[in-house]
């Protein structure tokens, strides 16, 4: 549904955003091998090693669940189970070296390619859509269901 302009709406312009993403998303997940759950992880470990519990809280998943993704994701020779540098007896999952290339590889072209749309547009337009996008993000934020049972 276009608005009065017959241009889309923001909303149409979310969703179709949200679609490249999501089309993104799965490619990425068929180039490396992986589901879904196990691309956050991976995405969330460009960040850093991370415990298990701290992937489990990100993820959204029980400890049990993120235990067998580890598992599935050392397998696969993306992840390994390092020591913790301050207290040797944790442990931390971290990326290995040639996944970090891998992932490089999928997302270095969508940067730049992302760079370049911002770059084409001038200062105040620019300012203007990361305003825009941010307060769409907090939009969504705060819009999301409460599990009030």
């Amino acid at each position: 549904m276009a608005g009065i302009s017959g241009q889309p709406t923001v909303l149409e312009a979310c969703r179709a955003l949200w679609r490249a993403m999501e089309d993104f998303d799965e490619a990425a997940c068929r180039a490396l091998g992986v589901g879904r759950s196990d691309l956050r992880a991976l995405n969330s470990l460009e960040d850093g090693p991370r415990s298990a519990a701290s992937l489990a809280e990100y993820l959204g998943l029980s400890r049990g669940s993120v235990t067998a993704l580890i598992d599935r994701l050392e397998a696969a020779r993306l992840v390994e189970r390092r020591a913790a540098e301050r207290d040797r007896r944790s442990v931390l999952v971290a990326l290995r070296d040639p996944t970090w290339r891998a992932l490089a590889e999928i997302y270095r072209p969508l940067g730049q390619a992302v760079a370049a749309a911002g770059a084409a547009l001038d200062d105040r337009d620019r300012r203007a859509l990361v305003r825009g996008l941010d307060q769409i993000a907090t939009a969504f934020a705060q819009a999301q269901p409460r599990d009030d049972r």
